[in-house]
């Protein structure tokens, strides 16, 4: 019997460069019902500190026989939500677009109680909300993840305090119906 070559110059030959966890950015298709000078084009590209590429559970099903147990495939289930933190700079646009954001599904600011509160999901969703992975000299990889009807859940609130030296960081949950690899 052959034996395998398993040492890891054979693996460099057919394998492609590493992806990098460091190098991605979020794009962010405009919300019909959200205005501002965020935009360019209609998207805006963010550069964030952290997210979670989604992940799939398969469940399984049960079947019983005289004691005995076997397993099948059964529906899967999308996790819906995507969490990632976002860095703010001096400009504090950031912080802008998340708040003008949420006030377009709920103004809970403004005090003459109409807002700009909008009741239509297209008013609020991001159309296309895409997570792109870099290659390491910042061109594109082949595959980008995009999220359908995203639109901002929650950001969490920020501590400031005298006694840190660090930078403001906000933390982001975004809602999606479905999400494909284009």
């Amino acid at each position: 019997m052959a034996k395998s070559n398993m040492h890891i110059s054979r693996l460099k030959s057919i394998a492609a460069d590493v992806q990098r966890t460091y190098n991605w950015e979020v794009i962010v298709q405009q919300p019909a019902g959200l205005s501002g000078d965020f935009w360019e084009d209609d998207t805006i590209t963010l550069r964030a500190r952290s997210a979670m590429i989604p992940g799939s559970t398969t469940n399984a099903i049960e079947s019983t026989f005289m004691g005995m147990k076997q397993f099948f495939a059964g529906n899967s289930e999308l996790e819906h939500t995507l969490n990632i933190e976002f860095e703010e700079f001096e400009d504090q646009k950031l912080g802008k677009l998340l708040n003008a954001w949420q006030r377009i599904i709920f103004d809970a600011q403004t005090d003459s109680g109409s807002g700009d509160t909008v009741s239509e999901k297209a008013a609020y969703c991001s159309p296309q909300f895409k997570l792109r992975m870099l290659k390491q000299d910042g061109e594109p990889m082949d595959e980008a993840i995009i999220f359908e009807n995203a639109w901002l859940q929650n950001f969490a609130s920020v501590q400031v305090s005298y006694g840190d030296s660090s930078s403001v960081k906000y933390s982001c949950s975004f809602q999606w119906d479905y999400y494909k690899l284009v």
